[in-house]
């Protein structure tokens, strides 16, 4: 999906709505963890760089506009600990206690 779209919010809306479902459904109070390749913020070398751009041309990718503050900002508005820590351009997070959303 194309960025400039105006639905592109709406879908992300939507994949936060499911992602918390799932997890309070599921899931429930487990930690979960994970990493994320930063996009052009993050410490790349020219080949990671290089690729980083191929693979988002390709759509295999869509995080050129990827953050280690954005991911932590995503992250704390689903849950009420997260641990974050940025190596090259890996970002590696834990996060627990899942917030429980009102509605």
């Amino acid at each position: 999906m194309d960025r400039d779209d105006p639905s592109y919010a709406g879908q992300r809306d939507y994949s936060r709505l499911l992602l918390n479902a799932y997890d309070h459904l599921v899931l429930g109070p487990i930690a979960r963890f994970g990493a994320s390749v930063l996009g052009t913020s993050g410490r790349h070398t020219w080949a990671a760089r290089r690729m980083l751009g191929v693979l988002n041309r390709q759509g295999g990718f869509d995080n050129l506009d990827d953050s280690e503050e954005g991911l932590h900002e995503i992250l704390s508005a689903s849950f009420e600990h997260v641990e974050l820590e940025t190596i090259g351009s890996i970002a590696i997070f834990a996060a627990t206690n899942p917030r429980v959303s009102a509605g």
